[in-house]
């Protein structure tokens, strides 16, 4: 972890909120102000590692405008179980870097099976904890996704020995999945952790999951609870389809109104409707917003119009391997600028000390950690080749949200950004 005194860059998310704590169903800042935090989720840390670098962060906090990262730790599959020290080397090493960058950043027991890992995840988070908690920027998301094991027997009992083991280092936001590829929320609330400072996990794919799902979120925040979207997509919950963009106008004007922080899933080149990245995309960050691939028109392509861009199908697939960025990520991208500029995510005056550090060196120079990208080289060429055996989106996850379409497309034609949107990402799978 970042080593000696150390303080949040002035303007960055972390300097101007400081430490993250639930009250009721909402999150507050250190100054009692509701907070809202958006960003994006990496891919599965076993299959998308190559994007797991200094530089691909650096670029989603200077491009993307993110102020939350999300950290997949894949558990199974060839993930935490058979290789520890690599895959807690890699988490490490992307924690350190946005601690350093001022954002927040989520450790993810990417699992749904957790509850069968008991003591590998109680000891994975021990250490977490006792490494990472003294600095605000961190979260622990305990359980990704549960499926069908039973709230009150099975995933409560096994959240609240995680969240026991974490309180003895901090009191840091921790966050534990539901049942039902974290859905069932409202059942969580029924019978919530013992506990501070705890929310609970909601993942939607906009084409899959509707009203009925907003309807249990909205009875989990009455019950009291704070629901925090570690994931979400615009398309089939399987990770594909197409983009849906009523029912992700609607999830995104429901997040906004009640103030519910996401990650959209996921920076990865995949080829699949959720990835945000095209085939072959640089594992360096600057990535090409445009394209020139022509689309076909249709009746939602005056979404994505622009001055002098093409309009996309609302069917066509987003693959265009340019190695640039999927309509998915152009519109999540587009969505990320515009709230940070529109909610002063960046600029505003630092409020003094509100991170909770003495002064420090600040924000990481360019190459201070990039030297560390190179130490997994032999674990980033297993990615490579393991990324197009993936299972399907089922096997992934993860959280941020862009605003509601109709502002995202105001932004793309007030940038000319040559978007042509329709397939967006993807997927908050049942996986």
């Amino acid at each position: 972890s970042p080593s000696g005194s150390f303080h949040a860059p002035p303007g960055s998310p972390v300097a101007q909120h400081g430490h993250i704590q639930v009250v009721g169903p909402r999150l507050i800042d250190s100054h009692g102000v509701p907070v809202r935090l958006r960003g994006m989720s990496l891919f599965w840390s076993q299959w998308g590692g190559k994007y797991w670098n200094s530089r691909v962060i650096k670029w989603l906090v200077k491009d993307w405008k993110i102020s939350l990262l999300r950290c997949p730790m894949g558990v199974e599959a060839g993930g935490y179980l058979q290789k520890p020290r690599a895959e807690q080397r890699r988490i490490t090493r992307v924690v350190d870097v946005a601690i350093r960058l001022g954002i927040y950043v989520i450790i993810d027991w990417h699992d749904h099976n957790a509850t069968a890992h008991s003591k590998k995840a109680t000891d994975f988070f021990d250490h977490m904890s006792k490494t990472y908690g003294k600095y605000p920027n961190v979260f622990f998301e305990v359980y990704n996704e549960p499926i069908q094991q039973l709230w009150a027997t099975e995933i409560r009992p096994y959240c609240q020995s995680v969240v026991e083991t974490v309180r003895k280092h901090t009191d840091n936001l921790l966050i534990c999945g539901t049942r039902k590829w974290s859905q069932e929320v409202e059942e969580a609330s029924l019978l919530p952790l013992k506990g501070k400072n705890l929310a609970y996990t909601l993942h939607f794919y906009a084409q899959s999951h509707k009203e009925e799902l907003r309807v249990k979120a909205r009875t989990a925040m009455a019950n009291g609870v704070a629901i925090f979207v570690t994931e979400w997509g615009t398309c089939r919950a399987d990770g594909d389809g197409t983009v849906d963009v009523l029912e992700t106008t609607k999830w995104m004007e429901f997040l906004e109104e009640y103030n519910i922080s996401d990650a959209n899933w996921a920076i990865s080149d995949k080829s699949e409707a959720c990835s945000a990245l095209q085939p072959k995309a640089s594992v360096r960050g600057h990535w090409p917003v445009s394209h020139r691939k022509k689309h076909s028109r249709s009746t939602n392509s005056r979404l994505f119009a622009h001055h002098g861009g093409h309009h996309a199908s609302h069917h066509a697939v987003r693959r265009h391997g340019t190695g640039g960025l999927t309509d998915s990520g152009r519109l999540v991208r587009a969505s990320l600028r515009e709230w940070s500029a529109s909610h002063h995510a960046w600029g505003t005056p630092t409020p003094k000390n509100s991170s909770g550090h003495s002064p420090g060196r600040g924000d990481a120079e360019d190459g201070d950690d990039d030297k560390d990208d190179d130490d997994d080289d032999d674990d980033d060429d297993d990615n490579q080749k393991t990324t197009t055996s993936t299972t399907s989106r089922q096997d992934q996850d993860i959280v941020s949200a862009a605003a509601p379409l109709a502002r995202v497309w105001a932004l793309a034609c007030s940038a000319c950004l040559a978007i042509g949107l329709s397939v967006v990402w993807a997927g908050q799978s049942p996986w």
